[in-house]
């Protein structure tokens, strides 16, 4: 490897060598596009390789737990009055 790779260098190798940016990938390529965006935003911050990884794991927590009906969180939502009203507006 080079002296100058990066994570940026790093991900966008890795994400062309997976065909992430081909259009006849997931998405037309988008999904490579939108990772790479993350993955800049996340070196701006000045993450390193260890608190990155950890960034990384708790964002795919949270998504899983979003993606979860039964979550705590989400069962709190649906019996708020902001919940309930959506409930009552489309739920019908």
């Amino acid at each position: 490897m080079s002296d100058n790779m990066n994570s940026r260098i790093f991900a966008r190798k890795w994400l062309e060598q997976n065909g992430l940016f081909d259009k006849d990938s997931d998405y037309g390529g988008w999904l490579g596009e939108a990772v790479m965006e993350v993955v800049e935003l996340v070196a701006k911050q000045g993450h390193s390789g260890g608190s990155a990884s950890r960034l990384y794991g708790l964002l795919g927590c949270i998504y899983t737990d979003y993606d979860n009906n039964d979550h705590p969180i989400w069962k709190a939502y649906w019996e708020s009055d902001e919940g309930k009203a959506l409930i009552g507006q489309f739920g019908r």
